[in-house]
């Protein structure tokens, strides 16, 4: 009974031993395809282009490891394959590459089965001046005066509107303003801001600052101020 025992803990001993974890040496492969998402600034609309992300370095993470066991480049196509791995529980992951410059990764988990090819769940990535950013727009019109008398009101096609962080009076960025008077601030990182335009004094010419504040809190979203701008303008 103790040698039959002794046997059978050593044939579990060799069993556990001998079996093989996740990782090179095997005849199972996974493959997949990576797309790249493009955020461009100066669009004001958020649109987006999907193209293959191609010569885009792949990562896997063999079963539950810390770090990743291989790259690869995906090819034109975007296509990418990893060969001679034992079956099992793998990691595949690309990086997200934000306006500032830094990277967030994009994973997806695969099961390869014993002598098979798994096909993974396509990765998208982003990356762009606009990824992770915002954008604010508005309209501004204007009321025309001619010595004190109003004359027409317009669109304010060509007039200045400039932007601050909020509480601070120094702008950090200004823009004219477009076809029927509509503006926009683009590539804005989520965070409080006062948007202001410069009106005149009918009368004296005087200049005064009329101001909005907006809260942007979420990344890649379109944000329309409240009100519309109104400002006089002597000519």
């Amino acid at each position: 009974m103790i040698r039959f025992s002794f046997y059978f803990l050593l044939i579990s001993v060799i069993f556990v031993s001998c079996k093989n974890e996740e990782g090179e040496g095997g005849s199972s492969s996974v493959q997949g395809y990576v797309y790249k998402i493009i955020h461009s600034d100066n669009n004001y609309t958020l649109q987006t282009d999907t193209v293959p992300a191609a010569k885009e370095e792949i990562f896997i993470i063999y079963g539950n490891e810390d770090f990743y066991g291989d790259d690869l480049k995906a090819d034109a196509a975007g296509f990418y394959k990893f060969k001679y791995l034992i079956d099992g529980n793998y990691k595949l992951f690309a990086y997200n590459s934000l306006a500032d410059g830094t990277k967030q990764s994009v994973t997806v988990s695969v099961n390869v089965g014993k002598h098979k090819t798994a096909q993974a769940d396509t990765l998208f990535i982003h990356t762009g001046d606009a990824y992770g950013t915002s954008i604010v727009k508005g309209i501004i019109n204007v009321n025309y005066y001619k010595k004190g008398v109003y004359q027409e009101t317009g669109a304010g096609v060509g007039q200045r509107v400039f932007i601050c962080n909020h509480g601070e009076e120094a702008p950090i960025d200004d823009v004219r303003a477009g076809i029927n008077g509509v503006f926009g601030f683009d590539r804005l990182k989520p965070g409080k801001y006062d948007i202001f335009v410069i009106t005149q004094n009918p009368d004296t010419e005087a200049e005064s600052i009329i101001k909005q504040t907006i809260e942007v809190t979420l990344a890649n979203t379109i944000y329309n101020l409240p009100l519309t701008f109104t400002i006089n303008v002597a000519v």
